[in-house]
């Protein structure tokens, strides 16, 4: 009874207090007062058509910064091989083919347990640097036997799908061709077609190959930090300038994805980054060779995203 009389005390001292509150009117919303923030028509919503990769990722053809210094524009497909690479970069990416040749064909065991793939990588990146050095418009050694270089090495390239030792033979014979090349001789091989049949000379495969080594490997092992761009920048302009020449030959007449325009783009996107980058490794610009160089790799990763 005692409890119940102050629970009865409780609820008359607690009553008029509750009874006291005063609580927030409920919010008033206009017609108005959501304009901006949904759509008023559902069809706006929807994009009029589907974004190409490059504009998701926001790509762009040039490098921040004035450092990095402006690009040549890069020609149309089928010219300006001279304003993509300089001479001296197009012979020692010759020679240091070359080189990894001569040491791919010098042992038949090593040949046939896998020599001959790297072989074939080598020979047709070879035969295409050769088809460029015929189109070349400056002055560049090994002109006047460049066609038969190119069509000599195309061939042994082709036929290195195998260990074997007639394949082997052929090689051995490519690289005596190649030691007389640079060391002043002359070759004589098949009549040379007045155009360039870029499907018959450059493998597509292998050049994506090569192209993911320089891009992925050996520039940025070259511009990640400052040391190489200082010590070794004619290394990093040669690399750059392969990505480049690379990115041409790749949309010639006839190669594979060359009539979309599409690929093209984005293939145009690489070689001028790569023209940024050899540019800012002359300058002595670390930083706008490095800003370059994952451009390049933007562009490739872009376009491997619509074709791969």
């Amino acid at each position: 009874m005692k409890a119940l009389k102050i629970v009865c005390l409780l609820g008359l001292i607690v009553a008029p207090v509750f009874a006291k509150e005063r609580r927030a009117a409920p919010p008033r919303f206009g017609a108005d007062s959501f304009r901006g923030v949904f759509f008023e028509d559902l069809s706006e919503s929807v994009a009029a058509s589907r974004p190409s990769v490059q504009a998701l990722r926001g790509i762009m053809p040039r490098a921040a910064g004035p450092a990095a210094g402006e690009p040549q524009e890069s020609e149309d497909a089928g010219g300006g091989w001279g304003k993509l690479a300089s001479a001296q970069s197009i012979e020692d990416e010759i020679k240091r083919q070359k080189l990894k040749f001569d040491a791919d064909v010098s042992q038949p065991g090593a040949f046939k347990s896998g020599g001959y793939v790297n072989a074939r990588t080598e020979l047709s990146i070879l035969a295409t640097l050769f088809g460029v050095v015929t189109l070349y418009e400056g002055d560049i050694r090994w002109k006047e036997q460049a066609e038969a270089a190119r069509n000599l090495l195309a061939r042994t390239a082709g036929n290195c799908n195998s260990g074997s030792i007639q394949v082997f033979n052929e090689c051995k014979t490519r690289k005596q061709d190649l030691d007389d090349l640079l060391g002043g001789g002359s070759l004589s091989g098949p009549p040379a077609k007045a155009e360039s049949d870029w499907p018959m000379i450059a493998d597509r495969s292998v050049l994506m190959g090569y192209l993911e080594t320089l891009s992925k490997e050996e520039l940025p092992n070259l511009t990640n930090d400052d040391t190489g761009v200082k010590e070794t920048p004619d290394k990093v302009k040669q690399f750059s300038d392969m990505v480049a020449l690379v990115g041409n030959v790749l949309i010639q007449e006839g190669m594979d994805e060359a009539d979309d325009e599409e690929y093209v783009k984005l293939s145009k996107q690489m070689l001028d980054a790569a023209i940024l980058a050899g540019q800012a490794a002359k300058q002595g610009d670390a930083d706008g060779a490095r800003k370059a160089v994952g451009m390049i790799n933007q562009s490739c990763d872009a376009c491997h995203e619509q074709y791969r």
